[in-house]
């Protein structure tokens, strides 16, 4: 479940952590989409990895992630810098050595080496509504090593932007 491994340094009162730590977030929508992409992640290799979470905010989803596997290296970015402290804060607290967090937006974010998997949780649509769709997939494909996964998930209508 998502949000277990971050429910005792993510705030709110004592009955709320340990429902969290219980039965991870209570958002429905957040629950869905880890329900579809956890396995596909856990599919991976339990050997080292490379994996980057665009758009991590304050990193719930990278954390979980390195958290579930020590081994990997999991790198998250997100150009609101108040979420990436946010994110480097309960790193910290939960001691995960194999997360990291930079605040960068999507098209100048340029890593010292390509990635097996590239993970991007509603947040790339931003982009493909503003124009810059053709850019955002260079990108993805720049990140990436030869071979590696691009897991994408976006809002279904653009109403739900």
């Amino acid at each position: 479940m998502l949000g277990r491994s971050t429910a005792l340094v993510d705030g709110g009162a004592r009955p709320a952590q340990f429902l969290r730590r219980a039965w991870g977030v209570f958002d429905l929508h957040a629950r869905q989409k880890w329900g579809v992409l956890w396995p596909l992640l856990a599919e991976f290799s339990m050997k080292p990895l490379r994996l980057l979470d665009a758009g991590c905010a304050a990193g719930m989803w990278s954390l979980e992630i390195a958290k579930r596997r020590p081994l990997w290296d999991v790198t998250g970015i997100d150009m609101a810098a108040r979420q990436v402290a946010r994110a480097e804060e309960m790193r910290r607290a939960l001691n995960v050595p194999n997360a990291h967090f930079a605040a960068s937006n999507f098209l100048d974010f340029s890593p010292d080496a390509p990635f097996d998997v590239v993970l991007s949780v509603m947040s790339a649509h931003y982009l493909l509504y503003d124009g810059w769709g053709a850019r955002l997939f260079c990108r993805f494909r720049d990140w990436l090593r030869p071979g590696g996964r691009l897991l994408l998930v976006v809002p279904r209508r653009r109403r739900e932007v």
